[in-house]
């Protein structure tokens, strides 16, 4: 049986259905799903739909471009077709997964465990880098702030990401709160960027004091030029978090699974893929896919995340939402 994360009160039910109720009205309007079909899947005799989160705020074609190797790679070597696509939104990755309307989604920490919680999400491969399963979130600061430490924030202003972001929402205001700096009460304003690039060029443009997101999306944000990396610099650096994943939907048959998990796990392997096929998060080169991440492992990590309760979530997006409607 698949593990589900499950907290000890009704906080995770009514954000499930926050999410449930926000996917279903995007589902009406059609705004659910953004689906690019692979060429290849034309006559296939299997073929799956696949999403992913629409990270960096890049186009649905860049953001694609990151893992279509990848997907191309298990293709060749299995005989399976993907039909890939980017969901609108981290919540609509989300439901669509947990609803059956997808069969393979590419998660972070946090939104796999919400796809968890929704009983919608099995592990099939997590990307393994330089020899490194994890990666790191950070705050950023402006190069001449005088702000030298995570203490130094307090009554200042930030920019964050996606509310299911691990690395641009959830660590961050983690890290905050290690500092001692509840972001409820204690800062100026509270940006809401969406992506994780929006959130590092709102900081570069001078719009707030600091800004989050992963050490991976500040190098790509430099790479495609949407920042001056002399403008801006790493003032922390999060704990480490499992690195980004592929699940799939709790009912998928079982012998799909198993062969799908085979092929990630071994693609690096055949002689017929190239190392530059396999690629990831950020469009990063990937050493290979690890099919035997300990489901504890995760879980232990997300446990990290509870202090980020629902209830302040809601408080941080109202806050957000006072900080927009003053400017």
């Amino acid at each position: 049986m698949t593990a589900r994360f499950m907290r000890s009160d009704n906080n995770s039910t009514r954000y499930e259905r926050i999410y449930t109720a926000l996917a279903l009205w995007m589902l009406a309007f059609g705004a659910l799903v953004c689906v690019t079909p692979d060429v290849g899947a034309q006559g296939a005799e299997q073929s799956l739909s696949v999403m992913i989160l629409p990270v960096d705020g890049g186009t649905q074609e860049g953001t694609l471009a990151d893992y279509q190797p990848t997907l191309d790679a298990v293709s060749r070597t299995t005989g399976i077709n993907f039909r890939t696509g980017v969901g609108q939104n981290y919540s609509a990755v989300i439901e669509a997964l947990a609803t059956g309307l997808i069969d393979v989604a590419q998660f972070g920490l946090v939104s796999y465990g919400l796809a968890q919680n929704r009983g919608g999400a099995r592990f099939l491969a997590m990307q393994v880098q330089s020899g490194s399963s994890v990666y790191h979130a950070a705050i950023f600061v402006s190069a001449d702030s005088p702000i030298k430490s995570l203490s130094d924030l307090r009554g200042k202003s930030i920019a964050l990401g996606d509310p299911t972001s691990s690395s641009a929402f959830v660590f961050p205001l983690l890290m905050l709160m290690d500092a001692g700096i509840d972001a409820r009460r204690d800062l100026a304003g509270i940006a809401l960027a969406g992506s994780q690039a929006n959130a590092l060029r709102t900081l570069s443009e001078g719009r707030v004091d600091a800004a989050a997101g992963s050490l991976i999306s500040y190098a790509r944000a430099v790479e495609r030029g949407l920042i001056d990396p002399s403008r801006i610099r790493p003032l922390a650096r999060s704990m480490p978090i499992p690195n980004p994943l592929f699940a799939v939907r709790s009912d998928l048959p079982e012998n799909v699974f198993q062969e799908l998990r085979h092929g990630f796990a071994t693609v690096h392997t055949d002689d017929r893929i190239k190392p530059e096929m396999l690629r990831g998060y950020g469009g990063n080169l990937v050493e290979r896919w690890d099919t035997e991440v300990p489901e504890h492992v995760l879980i232990n990590a997300i446990d990290a995340t509870r202090r980020i309760t629902p209830e302040y979530t809601a408080e941080i997006l109202a806050i957000a939402s006072r900080t927009r409607s003053r400017r």
